[in-house]
C-alpha cells in the first residue's frame, strides 16, 4: 500500500472544501497522498454542488489529496476508476453483493437501485481532490424524508455492520496513483449504468468511451 498522510476530524463542513483550504495554505504533504477524514460532514456536496447528506458518523466520508498524476483533461477517467476501486473493495468485503453493485455514470454507486456511494473529483491548484462518501452502517432512520426512498447503506443491504476504517484501508490498498488510466480502460471491461441502461466500457479514445458493441459515448454527455 502507498504511504499516506492521514488527518481525522470529528466534524467538517465538507472534506473536499477543507482540502482546498489546506492546499491554499500549503498545509499538505506534497510527497505523499493526503487523506482527510470526517466523522460527520455538515455541508457535504456532490456534482454541481448538489447536497450530499453525510451528517452522521455511520458513513465513511473522506477526500484524497494528491499531486495531479494525469492530464487534467482526463479527469472523468479518475472518477470512474475511483468508482471501480470502491466497487471492487465492497465486493471483496461483502462477497454476497458481487453482481449487485452498479457504477452509475459519472460518479455514483448503486445497490438494488439505491445509492450507497457518491464520488466528487476536483482539480485545484495543481492538486487532485477525490471526495468519496459511502453509506456504511446507516439504518433507515438515518435517512431523511427527501432521500429515504432512493438511498441505502451496506448495513441495510447485508444486515452486517463493519468498521468503516476497514473499508477505508482496503480502498487505499486497492487504489493506485501510478496507474496509466488510458491503458487501464483499454484492458478492462467495466459494466456501468448510463441513461438507465447497462453498458460495457472497453476502451477510451478521443474523449469518448467505446463500448464492447462499438458505440461511442462522449464524456461531455455524461
Amino acid at each position: 500500500m502507498d504511504r499516506y498522510s492521514i488527518y481525522f476530524f470529528e466534524v467538517l463542513n465538507s472534506t473536499n472544501t477543507f482540502s482546498k483550504e489546506l492546499i491554499k495554505n500549503s498545509i499538505v504533504n506534497v510527497n505523499t497522498p493526503n487523506i482527510i477524514i470526517a466523522n460527520k460532514q455538515m455541508s457535504g456536496r456532490g456534482k454541481l454542488n448538489a447536497k450530499f447528506y453525510s451528517n452522521t458518523p455511520n458513513g465513511l466520508w473522506f477526500s484524497i489529496i494528491s499531486k495531479i498524476f494525469i492530464d487534467i483533461k482526463y479527469l472523468p477517467l479518475i472518477t470512474i476508476y475511483t468508482g471501480y476501486v470502491v466497487k471492487k473493495t465492497i465486493e471483496e468485503l461483502y462477497p454476497n453483493l458481487k453482481g449487485k453493485i452498479i457504477l452509475k455514470l459519472p460518479n455514483d454507486i448503486y445497490i438494488n437501485n439505491k445509492k450507497i456511494c457518491g464520488i466528487l473529483t476536483e482539480a485545484f491548484n495543481n492538486f487532485l481532490i477525490i471526495g468519496i462518501g459511502i453509506n456504511v452502517n446507516h439504518t433507515r432512520e438515518d435517512f431523511n424524508e427527501k432521500i429515504k426512498d432512493i438511498a441505502s447503506s451496506l448495513y441495510i443491504e447485508t444486515n452486517k455492520k463493519i468498521d468503516k476504517f476497514i473499508i477505508l484501508k482496503k480502498i487505499l490498498k486497492n487504489f493506485s496513483f501510478n496507474i496509466n488510466l488510458i491503458e487501464f480502460f483499454n484492458k478492462n471491461h467495466i459494466n456501468v449504468l448510463f441513461k438507465n441502461k447497462i453498458i460495457e466500457i472497453h476502451k477510451v479514445k478521443n474523449f469518448e468511451f467505446i463500448t464492447t458493441d462499438g458505440k461511442k459515448i462522449k464524456w461531455i454527455e455524461i
